[in-house]
């Protein structure tokens, strides 16, 4: 090697530094000519869509120059949005990029209806649109020429590609996609605030809940003032439209000894109740010594505030006692699911569990027969053939007896003797459901009076007494009619009967639970109160969902 040296007369010489040369090999390799932009006025092409699903939101964006060079980048929005923001955002990204590359002129594509909005021809439907249209507008005069364009969506799938975190380029060509997450929406960046509690913040809050509380339902707002003020004094609010509705409304009602009534289209006048008297009548009619956890018959006795049926559901709803005693679910919480033999001749065996108590029934429980199937024993229980739907209304008739007492009792089950007038009082002074008429009104021709109208009497109460004669002559008069209002009772109950059959031939109620919902498990043989029987609650809990197997579970 040292012989070859010598006759080809090779020097070495030691490098004092590289930085230059690196800076020389990089001019080498990319020449100040090929970074500049030979034209300047050239127009830049931006291709933007957004996406919007279950898993998630992203954006993308599709820059393409006068060369035909390409730049794609995909963002993943870390907030909800709409279709139309997540459209916004992706061209408010793709103008923010083309500004930070200092491109004068660009034209825009985008496949939603936002191209119409920027041109003027539809308007903001509410204030976020407006507020991402208002942006793109401030975003657009940065540059000194800006076009907005909308194409098919065929024509866009590089950046609906992009959107959903794919790329839809030549898969020869090897590169990187960077995708970068959006933390908060480009109109509202959220603000960070400090609080210090007040020693007093606590007095405040319990004060501020009372006033929750007291307010909950429609009947607590004094809505009689501006009424009663109109008919007796004659004053009007000081707006226009509020004094004209006020002048409206009280057509409808009149004043007898100072009360306020309102005309009834179908009857009497009612008593119009607000505040604590509207509430101490829902808590009698609802669970009083009359009452059967039920609150429609408020109005049939001549009761009335503008919101009576609403807080009487919401008043339905939230007690404890209607919601555990609630009768068990048994409609199908998901659709069939067919099964199809592996086999031929193959069957499923099934076999149905179930505890009866023979000595709780009124009628003893027929012969017994017993069946020997592979050594063991069934018992099947008959009831008496003789009539089976003279049974059947039967049932129906304990059940809704049964019911009535389990809301009554509490851990004293042996009380129900004495609350069974009660309750069979209180089912013959609600009106049913497929008759429209109370069976007291099908028997006598007539309501009767409430514990609660003792209390607050309605308009028959306070002026019927004083003409005695004229009461019961309508009472004599009621009953040579009844039989009319019988006739119109049992059409209606037949319809009725019609609507529920082609209600239950095709009823599926869906039933999905979320992972912390708060629900109310059925009682069990083995979970069921001790002693209890049939007064027994149905529900127990409640209970956190945890986790969720799979839906309908």
């Amino acid at each position: 090697m040292g012989r070859r040296t010598q006759r080809v007369r090779y020097r070495y010489r030691p490098r004092t530094s590289a930085k230059s040369q690196v800076l020389a090999d990089f001019l080498v390799e990319l020449p100040t000519k090929a970074i500049t932009n030979k034209d300047p006025n050239s127009t830049w092409l931006l291709h933007v869509d957004g996406s919007s699903s279950k898993q998630g939101y992203g954006i993308g964006i599709r820059l393409t120059s006068p060369s035909r060079e390409i730049l794609e980048q995909s963002f993943r929005l870390k907030f909800q949005a709409l279709n139309n923001e997540a459209e916004y955002e992706a061209l408010i990204a793709g103008l923010r990029l083309a500004h930070g590359l200092k491109i004068r002129n660009i034209h825009a594509y985008c496949d939603s209806q936002l191209v119409a909005k920027y041109s003027g021809e539809y308007e903001a439907r509410d204030e976020r649109m407006e507020a991402y249209l208002k942006l793109v507008q401030n975003l657009s005069q940065d540059f000194d020429s800006f076009a907005l364009t909308r194409i098919p969506r065929s024509e866009n799938m590089q950046a609906d590609a992009l959107a959903a975190l794919a790329s839809s380029s030549d898969p020869g060509l090897k590169r990187i996609i960077p995708v970068e997450f959006i933390e908060h929406p480009s109109i509202g960046p959220p603000v960070i605030i400090n609080l210090i509690q007040d020693d007093n913040e606590d007095e405040n809050a319990v004060k501020s809940e009372e006033t929750l509380e007291q307010n909950e339902y429609g009947c607590d707002a004094p809505w009689l003032e501006a009424i009663r003020a109109y008919i007796i004094d004659g004053k009007l609010p000081p707006e226009k439209w509020a004094a004209r509705k006020v002048g409206t409304q009280a057509a409808r009602y009149v004043t007898v000894d100072g009360e306020i009534y309102k005309w009834k289209f179908s009857g009497p006048l009612m008593t119009c109740l607000e505040g604590h008297k509207a509430r101490k009548v829902m808590e009698e009619v609802h669970a009083g010594s009359c009452g059967n956890h039920s609150g429609v018959k408020i109005k049939r006795h001549g009761y009335y505030w503008p919101t009576m049926i609403g807080d009487c559901e919401k008043f339905t709803r939230k007690c404890e006692k209607c919601q555990r005693h609630a009768p068990t679910i048994r409609q199908p919480a998901e659709e069939l699911s067919s099964i199809t033999s592996p086999y031929p001749f193959m069957r499923w065996d099934m076999d149905i569990v179930a505890s009866s108590q023979v000595q709780t029934k009124t009628l003893p429980a027929g012969p017994h027969r017993f069946l020997f199937k592979m050594g063991r024993s069934r018992i099947i229980r008959k009831s008496t053939p003789t009539y089976p739907q003279c049974n059947g209304q039967a049932e129906t008739i304990n059940k809704t007896v049964l019911d009535g007492l389990k809301k009554r009792l509490d851990e004293k089950k042996g009380r129900w003797a004495e609350e069974l007038e009660g309750v069979l009082w209180s089912h013959r002074t609600t009106p049913r459901r497929g008759t429209g008429e109370t069976p007291f009104a099908l028997v006598y021709g007539t309501e009767c009076m409430i514990p609660a109208e003792v209390e607050f009497p309605g308009i028959r109460r306070r002026l019927l007494p004083e003409r005695e004669e004229i009461n019961n002559a309508m009472l004599l008069d009621n009953l040579d009619l009844v039989n009319e209002q019988r006739d119109r009772a049992l059409t209606r109950i037949q319809n009725y009967q019609h609507a529920a059959a082609k209600y239950y031939n095709s009823n599926v109620r869906n039933r999905r639970f979320h992972l912390g919902d708060l629900v109310l498990r059925k009682v069990f043989q083995n979970t069921a109160e001790r002693n209890a029987g049939k007064l027994g609650a149905n529900w127990e809990g409640p209970y956190k969902i945890i986790k969720v197997v799979r839906p309908g579970s």
